[in-house]
């Protein structure tokens, strides 16, 4: 083969194996997995009994810079909660106060003096994303579908 063939033969290899890394069916395969360390789940499609969706309702108490102190009553009950492994991080990131039942937010985040915390996370037996969480904040009035 001359240097214009080697060429070619090599672009088309790249095209068919990235044609085939976007098409191919990975999701049961070790290629799946592993992509799945780098995707987040999606919630919408996950089973229900793998996935814990708590809902706690917070109350700004005051405002520090561009954080909120907010009250949280019964955040310990989901942070300890047994299926909830990645809790004391969660409880870490949310800034929590077991002491004052309070969590630190980013303003921007926290729509009214009344809001509702959601939490949701994975149980470690999931057959994927297994102990992975997200936190949101909704206002008081909104229902999440």
């Amino acid at each position: 083969m001359n240097k214009k063939q080697e060429k070619i033969f090599v672009l088309v290899a790249a095209v068919i194996v990235i044609v085939i890394f976007i098409f191919a069916p990975w999701s049961n395969s070790y290629f799946g997995l592993l992509l799945n360390t780098f995707t987040g789940p999606n919630w919408d499609e996950l089973n229900p009994h793998d996935v814990v969706k708590n809902v706690i309702p917070i109350t700004l108490i005051e405002k520090i810079d561009n954080n909120c102190k907010m009250s949280a009553e019964n955040l310990d009950n989901v942070i300890e909660h047994q299926y909830f492994v990645r809790g004391k991080e969660f409880a870490k990131a949310v800034n929590y106060d077991v002491k004052n039942n309070t969590i630190v937010l980013p303003c921007e985040i926290v729509d009214d003096e009344k809001s509702r915390l959601h939490i949701w996370y994975i149980i470690e037996e999931a057959p994927r994303h297994g102990g992975t969480y997200k936190y949101f904040v909704t206002p008081w009035d909104y229902t999440v579908p």
